[in-house]
């Protein structure tokens, strides 16, 4: 063999070589962007079940005024009647010990793993805004049903952005659910609250003025 035909041969047996070895680092890349993608979307659906079901148990507390059959729920030995919680408020979002967190972009990652604390703000808020409202009176059910809400829509909206992220379909929506949004429900119910507050404070405020009035006269 000439010196050029080994000088050749020396030249494709590297390349070779290389070309073997990008080869190698391409299928190992490609591999493991696969294993990711199905470990995200592995993570995703299973939060999305998580977190609809929490949804669903947030509603729940919005719809509880304390009666039942019209009613207030609640009654002493006296007879007398009192508004009474007929939900029980939801536990924290448990999530699968499997999934792997590092494969849920970052921030999502944090709004999710947030939200237990989030619920238990809330309920240590509601249990010291109880221990001064006793029988629970109207103004506690607005504060329940005011947090739970909130936290509600937050928590579609993470499910939302879920998603759209990882490509999951919506929600099924079955027939006597056509007419019925909960988001647009939800956000009817913080409205009446506020309302009924802004009510109050009016009140109260008149109130004070008028006598502020009568002690001036």
């Amino acid at each position: 063999m000439s010196d050029q035909g080994a000088i050749l041969a020396g030249i494709f047996g590297i390349g070779g070589v290389v070309i073997g070895s990008v080869l190698t680092i391409a299928k190992d890349s490609l591999s493991d962007h696969f294993k990711k993608k199905q470990s995200a979307n592995y993570a995703a659906i299973h939060i999305v079940c998580v977190l609809d079901e929490f949804f669903d148990s947030c509603v729940d507390v919005v719809g509880d005024d304390g009666t039942e059959g019209g009613q207030s729920a609640g009654g002493t030995e006296y007879g007398e009647s009192y508004l009474l919680p007929q939900v029980k408020p939801p536990s924290p979002p448990r999530y699968p010990h499997d999934i792997d967190w590092k494969s849920v972009k970052a921030g999502l990652m944090y709004r999710i793993l947030a939200l237990p604390n989030e619920v238990e703000e809330i309920r240590q808020y509601l249990a010291d805004y109880r221990k001064h409202d006793w029988p629970p009176s109207r103004d506690y059910f607005d504060e329940r049903q005011k947090a739970y809400a909130r936290l509600a829509l937050n928590v579609l909206k993470i499910a939302s952005e879920i998603r759209k992220t990882y490509g999951i379909p919506a929600r099924p929506v079955h027939d006597w659910q056509e007419d019925w949004s909960a988001e647009t429900w939800l956000g009817q119910r913080l409205s009446e609250i506020e309302d009924r507050g802004k009510g109050a404070r009016s009140r109260v405020e008149k109130g004070a003025a008028d006598g502020s009035a009568q002690q001036e006269n």
